[in-house]
């Protein structure tokens, strides 16, 4: 889409990421001012000091999203590095070359792989491997990177072996678990910042609002109120939780898929239900809908837990077996090993082997069909066991996983503590924002003037329930199951309105 627009020679300190993202810059400014003038021509209809604000904020957004962009891309291999080097090493002590063993580790790793293949495909046209590495080091400001590349390169060049390398993977992992425990003070402020955004804001708005009238001269609109209240300050909220979701240390093995846009149906139909004077029936149907996503997806989501959980049980079991192994006996021992769900997978692949299809189309749909990246890694490293008659090496890789749900647990109680600060939001905020309307509501019956305080409490249920699914998602992000999202939407959602409406002053 970029190629549209026209070519506009403005530099800035993003250059050098537009440069590592391969995109030009000439024509990126170009997009920048082009739909930044859109943003200005549409702020004319408001005045034309939004319309300069409206352009501010876009082309500011255009200057600093490459920089978004490279610090995401770091995140994603920096989280994923350590036991990319924990495969690679792994690889080379089974005798698999360097360069394949290279593309093999990668495949786990949708970053990683696009640029290991760019690393091969430079060693294919006459670029050395050394001189490959280094560029990709240095595309990335990324002192963790560096530093895994540089020990790389090293080993290369020495004829190291894959010990070695396996050692900087332990390493850099271990440096990924400090990070985690840095990030608590982090998020204990952030989840402060979010309750001050979502519960004092409002209320000083509202005061703002309803004593300004009389006390200010201060003419706020119904219709500012409403922007303020179901706009403003949730995206307030979502741009905090943004920068949390930025800053806080991802996890390599966190199953990832786009966002079911669905999840937000019971959210919207219960708001539509407030705006419009049909409370009931938009609370029934919107539970409705959202009960039906928690019946959905919690069988497909316990199942998935419990088959990655008894993994490094069943590589444990088979670790033992002679090195020639053939994977229809492997997945026999899967079968009878009592490993639950996991072994009625074992069966379907079994008796795929014994319709002839191939191994790697048959490890591809283990995981395929499982939709786990832990699965993925392990179906590839299986597959070059397998090939090499190395499946007495199966206990490294058991051991690899291990690792990986020990990154995951202390992710989860990473995010424990602004978890529960949005749970205890939903209780906080109604409370807070009704007292405020009670002390207002005796303010404005003092003047005679009570419209405005029956406008507001209107829009306070909506906004709660904007507010519970804001919190819901974040929360589902944050513990890695997306799909989660209906059940905290609806007790978040039910425990913030009976506050609101139960609690009497």
């Amino acid at each position: 889409m970029i190629c549209y627009f026209p070519e506009v020679d403005i530099k800035s300190s993003s250059d050098g990421c537009l440069k590592a993202l391969d995109i030009s810059r000439k024509k990126y400014m170009g997009m920048a001012v082009s739909v930044s003038l859109g943003f200005a021509f549409f702020g004319l209809f408001f005045g034309f000091p939004e319309s300069m604000l409206a352009f501010a904020f876009a082309f500011s957004f255009f200057l600093v999203y490459p920089k978004m962009e490279i610090q995401k891309r770091i995140g994603e291999i920096e989280t994923t590095l350590p036991f990319f080097l924990r495969s690679l090493g792994m690889l080379m002590t089974l005798g698999i070359p360097f360069e394949k063993a290279l593309a093999t580790a990668a495949r786990g790793n949708e970053r990683l792989n696009e640029e290991m293949k760019i690393i091969l495909k430079q060693a294919k046209d006459g670029i050395t491997i050394q001189r490959a590495f280094l560029g990709f080091a240095k595309k990335y400001p990324s002192l963790d990177i560096k530093r895994a590349v540089s020990q790389v390169v090293t080993i290369y060049e020495t004829g190291g072996n894959g010990i070695q390398i396996k050692q900087i993977g332990d390493e850099l992992l271990a440096i990924q678990k400090h990070k985690l425990r840095e990030y608590s003070s982090k998020s204990a402020m952030i989840g402060l910042v979010l309750i001050l955004s979502t519960a004092i804001l409002p209320t000083f708005f509202l005061v703002y609002a309803v004593a300004g009238r009389f006390a200010l001269s201060a003419e706020i609109t119904d219709w500012q109120i409403s922007v303020a209240m179901l706009l403003l300050f949730p995206a307030i909220s979502i741009g905090i939780l943004a920068v949390s979701k930025s800053v806080m240390p991802r996890s390599a093995f966190a199953n990832k898929g786009k966002f079911d846009f669905a999840m937000l149906g019971p959210g919207a139909i219960i708001i539509l239900g407030f705006l419009t004077g049909l409370e009931i029936p938009g609370l029934i149907i919107g539970a409705g809908i959202g009960g039906y996503f928690i019946f959905r997806n919690y069988g497909r989501e316990k199942r998935l837990e419990e088959i990655e959980a008894r993994l490094p049980d069943a590589l444990f079991s088979v670790s033992g077996l002679p090195k020639s192994t053939n994977a229809e006996k492997l997945f026999r021992i899967f079968e009878e090993g009592e490993f639950g769900e996991l072994s009625n997978e074992a069966k379907k692949s079994r008796r795929q082997i014994k319709m002839n299809v191939k191994m790697d189309k048959v490890l591809e749909d283990f995981w395929e069909r499982n939709n786990s990246s832990m699965l993925k890694r392990a179906c590839i490293m299986i597959e070059e066991m397998i090939a090499t008659n190395s499946l007495d090496r199966l206990s490294m890789l058991a051991e690899d996983i291990i690792s990986g749900f020990q990154i995951k647990r202390e992710h989860a109680q990473l995010f424990s503590l602004q978890k529960y600060t949005l749970i205890f939001g939903a209780l906080l905020v109604p409370l807070i924002l009704k007292i405020t309307l009670y002390l207002l509501d005796g303010i404005s019956s003092l003047m005679e003037e009570t419209a405005v305080i029956g406008f507001a409490a209107a829009l306070v249920p909506p906004y709660l329930v904007i507010y519970a699914t804001i919190a819901s998602i974040a929360i589902a992000e944050g513990e890695g199951k997306r799909s989660s999202s209906a059940i905290y939407l609806l007790l978040l959602s039910v425990a913030s309105l009976a506050t609101f409406h139960f609690i009497s002053l």
